[in-house]
C-alpha cells in the first residue's frame, strides 16, 4: 500500500489514466487488508485502553475514513477506471474533497506506519549510543521532509484553501518519487517518537527531543527559504466600482514583471480584465475556465491549466501566484492555442 500511495501521489508522473488505475488497485488492496485483519473489529471495544492504544486506534480509523472518502470522490470522477460511476456526486465538490482528503490519507499513512514501525525493528541489536545517534540522524531527515511538506503548500490543500493541485511537471520522475518517500519518511518518524512515548513509562526524553529537533528543524527550513509555499495563493477576484460610459483612459504600458516570461503582473485581485485593458492590454478572448476547459472543470485535471506567453501586448490573466510559480507555468508545454472560429477569436485546449 505504501508504494501504491506513493505512486499516488506522483500524479505528474504517472499521469491521468494510471492515477485512476493505481486508485482502484489501492482501493482493492485496503479493502483485502481490512478483511485480513477483521478479527481487530471484534475486539474493537473489548479491553482496556491505554495511550499506546488509544493513538494506534483512532490513526486506524481517521486512515480508513480518509481512504474510502479518496476513493468515493475519486471513482465520482471518473474517466478510464470506472466510467460509469462518474457523476455519482457532483463533481465540483468531489474534486476538492478529493485533493484535501488525499493529502490527509499521506499524512495518516505515514503516521500508521510509524505507530508499527517500531515493532518491525525491534529484533535489531544496537547499543545505546547507536541508537542514539541513529535517532537523530532520521529526525535531521524527517526535518528536511516536513520542510519539502510545508514548502508544497500541502496544508493549503488539507485545509480546502486551494481548489486545484499546482504540480510541477519540470520535475524529474526520481526527483517527484525521493521528495514523496522523504515526506512521507517525516510522518512515518514522528509516529514511531509518539509510539515510543505512548509504550515507556522511562526515558522519555530522547523520543521527545528527536521529535522537538525534526519539527523545529522543517519550521527553520521553511522559514530561511522564504517561508511561502508553493501552493498557488487563490483569491477571488475584487470588486471594482462601476464606470461611467463616458471615462476615458489614456492607455499606458504596464510594467513587466522581472521574470522573462512575456507576462504583466497585474496587482489589486485576480481576473480584472478591465483594468489590464486600462493599462494597455490588448483584450482578445475573455471566458471563465468552467466553459472552455470542460475536463479540468469536471476532473480539475491541472496539467490543463498551465499557459504560455503569447505576444507582447496581449495578456492572459492567470490566478495571483509568486514569481517562481509563473516561470514555472509558462516554460511548461504551450496548452493554450489560439485558434478562429465562425470570425471569433477563442482559447481552445
Amino acid at each position: 500500500m505504501t508504494v501504491l500511495l506513493l505512486f499516488l501521489m506522483a500524479y505528474q508522473v504517472t499521469g491521468e489514466e494510471a492515477h485512476e488505475y493505481i486508485g482502484v488497485a489501492m482501493t482493492l488492496t485496503v479493502i483485502v487488508h481490512q478483511i485480513l485483519n477483521r478479527k481487530w473489529y471484534g475486539v474493537l471495544f473489548k479491553g482496556r485502553y491505554n495511550a499506546y492504544r488509544i493513538l494506534s486506534t483512532t490513526l486506524t480509523i481517521l486512515l480508513l475514513i480518509s481512504f474510502a472518502m479518496t476513493a468515493f470522490c475519486g471513482m465520482a470522477m471518473s474517466g478510464y477506471a470506472v466510467p460509469f460511476l462518474y457523476g455519482m456526486a457532483p463533481v465540483h465538490l468531489t474534486r476538492q474533497i478529493h485533493l484535501a482528503m488525499s493529502h490527509w490519507s499521506f499524512i495518516l499513512m505515514g503516521l500508521h506506519l510509524g505507530v508499527h514501525v517500531l515493532a518491525m525493528i525491534a529484533g535489531m541489536k544496537m547499543n545505546k549510543k547507536t541508537k542514539t545517534v541513529c535517532r537523530f540522524l532520521f529526525a535531521c531527515m524527517a526535518g528536511f521532509g516536513l520542510f519539502l511538506f510545508l514548502k508544497a503548500g500541502m496544508v493549503e490543500y488539507m485545509l480546502f484553501q486551494v481548489p486545484f493541485a499546482f504540480l510541477d511537471y519540470e520535475k524529474s520522475a526520481l526527483q517527484v518519487f525521493a521528495e514523496n518517500v522523504a515526506m512521507l519518511g517525516g510522518w512515518v518518524f514522528l509516529g514511531a517518537q509518539a509510539t515510543a512515548l505512548c509504550q515507556k513509562k522511562r526515558g522519555k526524553t530522547m523520543p521527545m527531543l528527536a521529535a522537538v529537533v525534526s519539527i523545529v528543524l522543517g519550521l527553520v527550513l521553511f522559514l530561511v527559504s522564504g517561508g511561502t509555499s508553493d501552493a498557488p495563493q487563490w483569491t477571488e477576484p475584487a470588486e471594482t466600482p462601476e464606470k461611467t460610459a463616458d471615462t476615458t483612459v489614456s492607455p499606458t504600458q504596464p510594467a513587466e514583471s522581472s521574470a522573462d516570461d512575456g507576462f504583466v503582473s497585474i496587482t489589486g485581485g485576480t481576473f480584472e480584465m478591465g483594468r489590464a485593458m486600462e493599462n494597455g492590454a490588448e483584450c482578445i478572448a475573455y471566458t471563465t475556465w468552467g466553459c472552455v476547459d470542460v475536463i479540468a472543470a469536471s476532473t480539475g485535471q491541472m496539467s490543463k491549466r498551465h499557459v504560455r506567453p503569447i505576444p507582447q501586448g496581449q495578456f492572459l490573466l492567470v490566478p495571483e501566484c509568486n514569481q517562481n510559480q509563473r516561470r514555472r507555468a509558462v516554460n511548461h508545454k504551450p496548452l493554450f492555442e489560439k485558434r478562429k472560429f465562425t470570425g471569433l477569436p477563442f482559447f481552445i485546449f
